[in-house]
């Protein structure tokens, strides 16, 4: 369990996989042969401190409209009294359980932090879901903290969800440092993480609804520790909790609907080899609306979509179709060199959805993990936190359709 102290305070929470690739041998799922999934991706190596805030863009990846920018959130206050702003918390973090938003508005100092909320409403998802949606006065700095749930199990109201017990006394604090997982410093540092061509935001401001984008994986603090210091803060940058703050979506046309996608499966290989302790790979998809099969969506030589961020695909589909959903690690996919009618590969994931409505606005949502037993289990080679919830059996790679 990673506990931290208030004094200590780190800026970075846990992190993924010592060498996916090898680790994935070891489990019987060879790099570039594992349904279909590539050996690895060409994109460039993750460099952000590991603070919890950190994502990588898509250079050059046209956004289609649907992510329009953001402005900046001033640095000189934490809760302000302006306009509000509706936020929602999508959890794609597959080994930490339920997750509750707080905020600490003086990072180290005396101040407790606070759950988000509104009214009775807390900003709050299980894994593969999307919060409910409250209303909060702009956030511009401090700290947001993703909170592990503390709650009674059935029938013993002494035990917490997470195995620990608790006497008759006032309620545990949601906000406490013991069930922490990852402190998002506000406001997040221009660049990749606040990047205004994704709709990347560096605070709760500068726009009327956002979401926060919870994806990579808690990883073991004594395995990570064991790494060179270099090591550590990259495999915490690469695979580690992120959280990144991004303007929704708005539907552009009443007889259409938006789509996006969101990637954060956290162990699709790179392309390339030499980054298997790096990056994660990115995925392509591909669409059939009907019958009719599009081109592969983005089409190469761009780059695939990037983990961790949710990326516009288009504004003008029929809502009157079906849909059928397929998606690719950008290495295996490009290497066949052929398109989505003619490819022959497993898909990491696919999946099939009708009864949309125009006028809407929804996100494709890539969840779970190619080699879900590998990632879940005790290892002595693995820095992955071994707390999957719900277990592996239920977090193999899958497609969730989100209304925006």
């Amino acid at each position: 369990m990673d506990v931290r102290s208030r004094a200590q305070k780190p800026r970075a929470p846990t992190r993924v996989r010592q060498g996916l690739c090898a680790v994935l041998l070891r489990f019987g799922l060879a790099c570039g042969a594992a349904q279909g999934l590539a050996a690895c991706d060409s994109e460039a190596q993750l460099h952000a401190d590991a603070d919890g805030s950190f994502g990588t863009g898509a250079p050059g990846y046209s956004t289609d409209g649907g992510l329009d920018g953001g402005a900046s959130g001033r640095a000189d206050g934490g809760l302000n009294s302006g306009p509000t702003i509706r936020v929602r918390f999508l959890h794609g973090i597959p080994n930490t359980g339920a997750l509750q938003v707080c905020h600490d508005p003086d990072g180290p100092g005396p101040v407790a932090a606070q759950l988000l909320k509104e009214q009775a409403t807390v900003l709050r998802a299980e894994y593969g879901t999307r919060s409910a949606t409250v209303s909060l006065p702009a956030i511009t700095s401090g700290a947001l903290t993703l909170q592990r749930e503390l709650r009674p199990t059935s029938g013993d109201a002494g035990t917490l969800a997470d195995g620990g017990a608790r006497d008759a006394g006032p309620p545990p604090d949601p906000c406490a440092e013991a069930t922490r997982e990852a402190t998002i410093a506000l406001p997040i540092a221009e660049g990749g993480f606040a990047d205004a061509s994704l709709g990347l935001l560096p605070a709760l401001a500068g726009a009327d609804a956002v979401t926060l984008l919870g994806s990579g994986l808690a990883l073991d603090p004594s395995a990570l520790a064991a790494r060179p210091p270099a090591e550590q803060s990259t495999l915490q940058s690469a695979f580690g909790i992120g959280a990144l703050i991004q303007r929704d979506q708005a539907a552009s046309s009443p007889d259409t609907f938006s789509l996006s996608v969101f990637h954060a499966i956290p162990d699709v290989p790179p392309a390339d080899p030499k980054l298997a302790n790096q990056s994660v790979g990115a995925l392509r998809l591909c669409i059939t609306a009907g019958t009719r099969d599009s081109s592969v969506v983005p089409k190469p030589p761009q780059p695939g979509f990037p983990f961790r961020v949710r990326s516009a695909v288009g504004a003008g589909f029929d809502a009157r179709l079906a849909y059928d959903f397929r998606v690719f690690a950008q290495g295996d996919f490009d290497a066949q060199n052929k398109d989505c009618a003619t490819t022959s590969l497993m898909p990491v994931a696919k999946g099939t959805f009708s009864k949309l409505q125009p006028g809407k606005a929804y996100t494709l949502a890539l969840l779970g993990a190619v080699a879900p037993s590998a990632l879940c289990s005790a290892d002595g080679v693995s820095i992955v936190r071994p707390t999957c919830s719900p277990g592996a059996a239920e977090l193999g790679a899958k497609l969730v359709l989100l209304e925006d």
